[in-house]
């Protein structure tokens, strides 16, 4: 796979292990065309990283990640998280020189969120 292929991939897979089930929630997780999203879950189902279902109704299918293909999956999902890291990089860089001031008080949310999201569930035992 192309990093491009990887980091689609991967991002359709993220999606699944965070609770995305059905197609549609697929789609409007990802933000990627029905197109895109049919390619790479037969792709994915192919290469034995998907595995489809049906749901009680024979309806409508269920995608779940193949646990033992887990390492694999994985390493595409952070090629995808990767690629977001880096584009976020690349926004806020773009914001610090357009707008110091306002990046700023990024950095300064950020860091309260931080705090009040994180570092007070770990000083609660959370």
């Amino acid at each position: 796979m192309d990093s491009e292929t990887e980091i689609i991939a991967g991002k359709i897979l993220y999606a699944i292990k965070n609770g995305a089930k059905r197609f549609r929630e697929i789609e409007r997780v990802t933000n990627l065309s029905s197109t895109t999203i049919t390619k790479y879950t037969h792709d994915l189902e192919e290469e034995g990283l998907l595995i489809l279902k049906s749901d009680k109704d024979r309806r409508k299918i269920i995608y779940q990640l193949n646990e033992a293909k887990m390492d694999e999956i994985n390493k595409l999902i952070e090629a995808y998280l990767k690629s977001e890291e880096e584009q976020l990089e690349k926004s806020f860089l773009t914001l610090a020189k357009s707008d110091p001031e306002k990046a700023r008080n990024v950095i300064k949310r950020l860091q309260s969120f931080l705090e009040k999201e994180i570092f007070e569930d770990e000083d609660s035992g959370k």
